[in-house]
């Protein structure tokens, strides 16, 4: 019985949540469609926040980290100062890299934290796309949030430090 808790309270450690850790820079792009659209590329620190413009003048907020439930880590994207009703009826996409750790279930949710189109993700990036209306639906926050996969190595690390911590009580 012993050796099937120690198992369990593996398992459970090796499950901790990883957040992104604070300073991460990642790589990031992000475009519209329509007469407006852009791309711009820049360099968000995770934990830090951005002002990103276009060649017209507008503006977007990016922010981390942003608390959204269910999720270990997230950014917003604000795009009240971007004239993102100008955009109604065209479509955006991101696609960022350069995170620490593994990510795994990404999703894009608008300011009421409903779930738009589902991101993608190939355990080093983030990317997809969503109808600027699904957005302007609920206000003008894009969210893009996400949880991580412990590295092999740390998942090991907790599953034995889990059976030592039984078999010193013996």
């Amino acid at each position: 019985m012993k050796h099937v808790l120690a198992l369990v309270a593996g398992a459970a450690l090796s499950a901790a949540v990883v957040a992104e850790p604070l300073g991460t820079a990642l790589n990031v792009t992000v475009s519209h469609t329509g007469p407006f659209g852009e791309v711009q590329n820049f360099v968000h620190t995770y934990g830090g926040s951005n002002q990103v413009f276009d060649s017209f003048g507008f503006n977007y907020l990016v922010m981390s980290a942003a608390q959204v439930a269910g999720f270990q880590n997230a950014i917003s994207l604000d795009f009240t100062n971007f004239a993102y009703t100008d955009f109604a009826g065209d479509s955006g996409s991101i696609t960022i890299n350069g995170f620490a750790v593994g990510v795994q279930n990404a999703a894009f949710l608008n300011s009421s934290f409903s779930q738009i189109p589902a991101a993608n993700t190939n355990g080093s990036s983030i990317s997809g796309s969503w109808q600027v209306n699904d957005v302007l639906a609920a206000g003008n926050v894009l969210y893009v949030a996400w949880n991580k996969v412990p590295a092999p190595g740390a998942t090991a690390v907790l599953g034995l430090a889990g059976l030592a911590g039984l078999r010193r009580r013996r």
